[in-house]
C-alpha cells in the first residue's frame, strides 16, 4: 500500500491490527506518493492498494477499472478567536463563507 501520507497513520494502525489478528500476514506500507504517482503505481502493479485523502473522482477510477472504498471521513473543526462575537454558526454559513457568499460576519 502507498499513497497519501495523511492516510498513512490510520492505515498503519489498521495494518497492525490486521497482522495481530492474522499472524504471519505481510502488509507493506510505502513512504507516500502523490495523486498521479499512486495511481500510476497501481496501474503498473507496483502496489495493490492506493491510499487517497482527497482528489478522488470515483467515476474516473471506475472507468479505469479501479474500485474505490471509503474507509473514513475527516472531521473539520473551526476555531475562532475569543473576541469574535459570532456563535452558533451553521454548516450552511460555513459553506457560504468558503464560497465567498459571506464576506463579513458583522
Amino acid at each position: 500500500m502507498d499513497g497519501s501520507t495523511g492516510v498513512m497513520p490510520l492505515v498503519a494502525a489498521l495494518a497492525k491490527a490486521y497482522q495481530e489478528r492474522y499472524p504471519g500476514t505481510a502488509v507493506e506500507l510505502g513512504k507516500g506518493l502523490g495523486t498521479k504517482a499512486r495511481l500510476q503505481a497501481l496501474d503498473d502493479g507496483k502496489i495493490n492498494i492506493a491510499l487517497a485523502s482527497h482528489g478522488v473522482v470515483v467515476e474516473e477510477l471506475t472507468s479505469r477499472g479501479i474500485t474505490a472504498y471509503e474507509i473514513a471521513k475527516v472531521p473539520v473543526i473551526f476555531g475562532v478567536n475569543a473576541s469574535v462575537p459570532v456563535t452558533n454558526i451553521t454548516d450552511a454559513q460555513i459553506c457560504d463563507a468558503y464560497a465567498s457568499k459571506i464576506t463579513s460576519w458583522k
